[in-house]
């Protein structure tokens, strides 16, 4: 019910909002709680008065390209810790469409090749990548079967009944688990080498349930338990247990179904985040609570609807609809899940979706769009720091929230108000943005005055501008006949006086900036026509 009107509605009012509980693209602008927010890109919202602007995209750290002298489009990526030379290395392992492997140092920011200009150059065109122990990378090919990496040296020989195909690999409980479509077969305990029924331990096991369609689309490892991932399914293996005498003894476990209808087929998605597995369905991004499966993207069904191909997944060895991976910014944890958004306005371009506290936020790292564009990304623990790497289709390998001194562009939409008379409209009179500023840079807004029907442009300067005053006002200018202004460090309140009517008003917020923290938005309207 609307608040009784005002006796006098020509008096001035004024609203702050300086809450940010997130993102909601649910529902309509008109309808969004008054705490969260319509859009918000390249802006964390950290807590109240706080929605600080995030660190920008590295430079190419290192790039396929360069070795190879042609352009390579990765597939696959993921984050692994192995000795090499003695020394714990944080690594990257990356697969490429041409078929080759290759290892990124994450503590040195190199690359080394793997199989490129060795024998099974071109051989890894579906492939995935488990850790033993911290002594190596183990690897299963669709096509070209088993192999291992132990830093300096590939191997595809010395085993026993390895399977010769596979489109995932786990290490689980000291065995190995390879999976084949719907066939999951495991090796000796304690051996990453044996997988002979008649040693031992080893063995394999059919997937019958009618809840998986199609096959299995990834393994991981959280909590204890080995998940078994299908389109719309979720199974878990638990408790693996050895019984037998030595030489002959037999593994038995629980295979036990948590999910049926909902499932990934996003397997670069399926992210263990604090206690709970995360991972990416056609519907949204879900998080499996023990046996429960809860959607957590509520908030952005209106993002969700517009990711390109969401529907049409890529099979094993295509570049991935959407990936995932965990980012420390500004030492708050959060999950991260890059596609390609449809954007009404800019057209198709990569957004990254990212989540902490209940709170959505998004986020564009380098180019929208072409060859600079990221096509995944992938998360590893670099020396105890969950750091987020990306790929393009040329190879480049870039970490993500890591340049604080280059500018990065944001955009910050809030909700659509009807200051609890939605009856009533109302006049713009002010507008105001609330921010604190870390360095002495540029820090002109761009913003719009937005109603239900219209929006209007001013352009913000939080600095003073310097004027003299003769015969009439004299804007100083510099070089290229730009104005001068005295930049401003620290807390600023640039405002405007706006117009126009609506019964719903609220504002657009874009611009350039390096670690701004916004505080508040201000406005001043009067109430005019009822009904």
């Amino acid at each position: 019910m609307a608040a009784a009107r005002q006796s006098n509605p020509t008096d001035k009012r004024e609203f702050n909002l300086n809450s940010f509980e997130g993102l909601n693209t649910r529902a309509l602008r008109q309808a969004i709680k008054p705490t969260e927010q319509a859009w918000l890109e390249n802006i964390m919202p950290i807590g109240d008065a706080n929605a600080k602007v995030v660190p920008n995209i590295s430079a190419p750290l290192a790039s396929i390209q360069s070795l190879t002298g042609s352009p390579r489009t990765p597939y696959y990526a993921e984050g692994f810790n192995i000795i090499i030379s003695g020394t714990a290395t944080d690594v990257l392992m990356i697969a490429d469409t041409t078929g080759d492997l290759w290892q990124f140092n994450c503590n040195t920011n190199t690359l080394k090749a793997v199989s490129w200009n060795t024998a099974r150059a071109g051989f890894y065109k579906q492939s995935n990548c488990a850790q033993w122990k911290n002594e190596r990378i183990l690897i299963i090919d669709n096509t070209h079967g088993y192999s291992d990496w132990n830093g300096t040296t590939l191997t595809s020989t010395g085993y026993t009944g390895a399977p010769t195909s596979g489109q995932c690999i786990q290490v689980f409980s000291g065995q190995v688990w390879i999976s084949n479509n719907r066939t999951v077969s495991y090796s000796t305990i304690n051996g990453y080498q044996d997988f002979s029924t008649s040693n031992g331990g080893a063995g394999s096991f059919i997937v019958t349930d009618p809840n998986l369609h199609s096959s299995i689309q990834t393994l991981v490892v959280a909590n204890n338990y080995l998940y078994i991932f299908g389109i719309d399914s979720i199974n878990v293996i638990s408790d693996p247990t050895l019984t037998g005498t030595a030489g002959s003894q037999i593994l038995t476990f629980t295979n036990t179904n948590l999910s049926t209808g909902v499932g990934s087929p996003f397997p670069m998605t399926v992210i263990p985040f604090y206690r709970t597995l995360w991972f990416g369905a056609t519907s949204g991004f879900y998080g499996l609570y023990g046996s429960n499966s809860k959607k957590a993207s509520i908030n952005l069904d209106g993002v969700f609807q517009l990711i390109n191909n969401v529907g049409t997944p890529t099979s094993v060895g295509g570049v991935p609809v959407i990936s995932a991976g965990l980012v420390e910014i500004y030492n708050i944890l959060c999950i991260a899940f890059l596609f390609q958004y449809q954007d009404p306005v800019l057209g198709a371009r990569q957004l990254i979706a990212l989540s902490f506290n209940d709170r959505w936020f998004l986020a564009s790292q380098g180019a929208n769009s072409g060859n600079k564009a990221l096509n995944l990304i992938a998360g590893n623990s670099v020396v105890g720091t969950n750091t987020l790497y990306g790929t393009d289709t040329q190879g480049n390998i870039y970490r993500l929230f890591a340049d604080t001194t280059t500018a990065i562009n944001f955009k910050w939409q809030t909700p659509l108000f009807d200051m609890e008379h939605p009856e009533e409209d109302k006049q713009w009179m002010r507008l105001g943005v609330g921010a604190q500023y870390a360095t002495a840079t540029s820090s002109a807004l761009t913003v719009y005055a937005d109603t239900e029907n219209s929006t209007t442009l001013y352009n913000f300067v939080s600095a003073s501008t310097l004027v003299f005053s003769g015969t009439g006002n004299i804007q100083f200018q510099g070089a290229g006949a730009q104005n001068i202004y005295w930049t401003t460090i620290g807390y600023t309140l640039a405002m405007a006086n706006v117009s126009g009517f609506g019964k719903y008003i609220g504002a657009t917020i874009s611009g350039s900036g390096v670690g701004v923290v916004f505080t508040l938005s201000l406005m001043e309207y009067i109430y005019r026509a009822l009904w």
